[in-house]
């Protein structure tokens, strides 16, 4: 291994590290403590987040990073739930309750490009959540959603998030967020997962008396693009999900409350009046000219002039803006559902892989299409009602507006004073509102907001005079066909939204039903310790490395597994034990006893170990190569540690008692904990040489600072610069 090791940070922490894992693809560190708390640090300890529990009493059971390093799984062991962390902004994306009690002792996200299929997913036009035909969706008014873009790049990549579980089964998510099935690889707790990348998937478990090693293919996606299109779909429909629930919630937040400020006035005015005064007052005003007393104040001391002004104003400005989130957006969104779910139906009635893969059910389908087109009614019917309340509402006001400037002896605008006969046709129409009856006694003239709360309307449109409602009542053939859209008129349009995610999350329910039955098994036994560590990882060729040891003990075994595909199909394994103990110095012919606490695999050539020194309580951390360790054709042999290091021992570190290990080669760092599992040194592991004098000086310096516990004290608050930068290298 070229270069040495320089050590770059060291912080004493203020609650007990439970886990460690370094990015695959940034200098970033992500670190679980007892608290639940997972904080993201850089090389240099600045301090990128902090995300606090979900619940106060849950705690961090493991972590797992998305094979690009954009996106971070944590899942909690109380609570259940699984929660995907955007790097760059700290946004929970996804958040998932694991469908089983049994505790989580594995999380493993692996990738599972295939170049086959990569061109399906990268190249593919229609690999957008509009689709090949229809325009891409307008992007949402940031001065309206403050609900950042979050779910965009699902379907850049395909990968596959693996929770093993302590009863021996295993919980598969397409893209972290999917779940697909549950494969059952024993009967004892999931000890690692490795593979991927065009690889078969390795995962060891632990029997009572033996470790397992299972090698799971599937041939369905070796064999077959059927698993990645309607994975692909899916990852556009959640897209389009979030889409529409962001531009319902910026629809919601452009409707402002002061339209109601009309209807609470007219409220007030009618009950202080008999019943059908009221409207009888504004019918006398609008045929003879001239208010009534009481009509008079109201119109000069609770509405006045500036106020009619400014409803106007508030009015026209935000129906407006939601007509053109429902014109654009809301449209849009659903006619890009309807045609990824029509892409869908069309892979049901393929059949083949498809339904084998568990598509069979055109139905859900179908009724999610039919949710989708009346989602769609809904929207068109709430542009019918905007249309006619600005065209009633500016017919109102002006005319009140005259009729106040009048009373105040003013002289009106010639422009503003004419009315039409159709104004007074409109006119007409808005004052007959007030003789209809009124939920909880209220005058309901709005008509708008009630589209935006999730109870039926009040006040509904109805489909009195319509030809086509007509035709449908007296034709149940055509009442009853399924691809007639069938319109609710007493629905609001988020009650709307409700029915239809229930429907599009209904078709993906036994969507993958059947994938579990296509995965093969091949398992090997080898010997178990009592308190064991382990590490895993698969080479170039495929095969697969195993290093075991047990807890404190001078003896490191080293498995290498391959996979024989004649009949009959097994695993073949070949053991090599390695002897940690050696002689300090050349001439001395005294052994120290020195005893692996922790290891892990470096990369495909070199295994980390964490050495401990029984003696003098002293950690070493000892990277072995790989290349020549199996040149040796006996089982039973016994390599002395020297034999693939060499004489020269490693330098102990100082002031840290190292118990545990985090290492990343193809970021060439490493990170080890403290026995007090309070204090965190980060390392570079490939470093160019320097003058000693230099690393006296750098000790010296982590020596006075190694008890800090805030990292604020030398480095700027928390930061995201260099995330951000990583995003904008990955994105042009």
């Amino acid at each position: 291994m070229a270069g040495t090791m320089r050590q770059l940070e060291e912080r004493q922490l203020p609650a007990e590290v439970t886990a460690m894992l370094w990015s695959p693809k940034m200098d970033l560190l992500a670190i679980s403590n007892v608290k639940g708390e997972v904080v993201l640090h850089r090389l240099t300890w600045q301090r990128v987040w902090l995300l606090s529990p979900q619940d106060e009493s849950d705690i961090t059971a493991h972590l797992a990073w998305r094979p690009d390093g954009k996106l971070l799984a944590v899942c909690y062991e109380i609570s259940k739930l699984l929660c995907l962390v955007d790097v760059e902004t700290k946004n929970i994306i996804h958040k998932i309750k694991l469908p089983t009690n049994e505790s989580t002792v594995c999380v493993k996200w692996l990738p599972l490009s295939n170049t086959k299929h990569e061109g399906l997913v990268t190249n593919n036009k229609t690999n957008k959540p509009a689709g090949e035909y229809l325009p891409p969706l307008p992007s949402l008014i940031r001065s309206y959603s403050t609900e950042p873009e979050r779910k965009e790049f699902l379907s850049r990549i395909l990968d596959m998030l693996f929770i093993g579980q302590k009863d021996g089964t295993v919980l598969i998510y397409i893209f972290g967020m999917f779940y697909c099935g549950t494969i059952t690889v024993g009967h004892g707790p999931i000890l690692q997962i490795a593979g991927g990348s065009n690889n078969p998937i390795w995962i060891t478990w632990k029997d009572n008396n033996y470790v397992k090693i299972t090698r799971v293919s599937c041939p369905l996606f070796e064999k077959s693009t059927a698993f990645l299109k309607v994975a692909q779909i899916q990852a556009n429909i959640e897209c389009l999900k979030d889409y529409l629930s962001r531009t319902l919630m910026a629809t919601c937040e452009a409707w402002e409350t002061i339209l109601l400020e009309m209807d609470e006035k007219l409220t007030r005015y009618a009950e202080a009046n008999p019943p059908g005064i009221m409207s009888a007052d504004f019918l006398e005003l609008l045929m003879i000219g001239i208010p009534t007393k009481n009509l008079e104040t109201f119109l000069l001391r609770d509405l006045t002039e500036k106020g009619l002004k400014k409803f106007g104003h508030s009015i026209e400005m935000c129906y407006s803006n939601i007509q053109k989130l429902v014109s654009k957006n809301l449209t849009s969104v659903g006619m890009a559902l309807v045609y990824q779910l029509a892409e869908l139906r069309g892979m049901v009635r393929v059949g083949g892989t498809y339904e084998a893969l568990g598509l069979r059910d055109e139905t859900l389908i179908t009724n999610a299409i039919n949710e989708s087109e009346a989602f769609l009614s809904k929207s068109y019917e709430i542009e019918q009602v905007i249309d006619q309340s600005m065209r009633n509402y500016k017919a109102f006001f002006r005319w009140l507006y005259v009729a106040i400037l009048q009373l105040t002896d003013e002289r009106a605008p010639s422009e503003v004073s004419r009315v039409s006969q159709q104004e007074l046709t409109f006119i007409a129409e808005f004052l007959s509102d007030f003789d209809k009856p009124k939920a909880n006694g209220r005058v309901n003239l709005e008509k708008l907001g009630q589209y935006l709360r999730r109870e039926n309307l009040q006040t509904p449109l109805t489909s009195e005079g319509s030809e086509w409602a007509a035709m449908l009542e007296t034709s149940n053939c055509l009442r009853n066909y399924a691809h007639i859209v069938k319109q609710n008129f007493n629905l609001s349009l988020l009650q709307s939204h409700v029915k239809l995610v229930a429907a599009v999350e209904n078709v993906f329910v036994e969507a993958y039903q059947s994938l579990v039955n296509h995965f093969v098994m091949t398992s090997i036994s080898l010997p178990s310790f009592t308190c064991l560590i382990s590490s895993q990882i698969v080479t170039s060729d495929g095969n697969f490395l195993l290093a075991m040891s047990e807890t404190n003990n001078k003896l490191l075994r080293l498995f290498n597994i391959k996979y024989s595909s004649v009949d009959p199909i097994s695993l073949d394994s070949k053991m090599v034990t390695i002897d940690m103990s050696h002689k300090q110095g050349e001439c001395s012919k005294e052994n120290i006893d020195t005893v692996i606490i922790d290891l892990q695999f470096y990369s495909q050539d070199y295994l980390s170990l964490l050495i401990l020194n029984e003696q003098t309580h002293a950690s070493f951390l000892v990277q072995m190569p790989l290349h020549s360790t199996f040149k040796y054709q006996d089982n039973d042999t016994i390599i002395p540690i020297t034999d693939l290091i060499g004489t020269t021992w490693p330098k102990p570190f100082q002031g840290i008692s190292a118990r545990r290990l985090a290492v990343s080669g193809s970021r060439k760092v490493a990170a080890i904990l403290n026995e007090n599992n309070r204090k965190v040194r980060l390392l570079e592991t490939e470093a160019e040489p320097e003058d000693e004098e230099d690393e006296e000086e750098d000790e010296g310096r982590f020596m006075e600072g190694m008890m800090d516990t805030t990292p604020s004290a030398h480095f700027p608050a928390e930061t995201k610069t260099d995330v951000q930068k990583f995003y904008k290298e990955e994105n042009s």
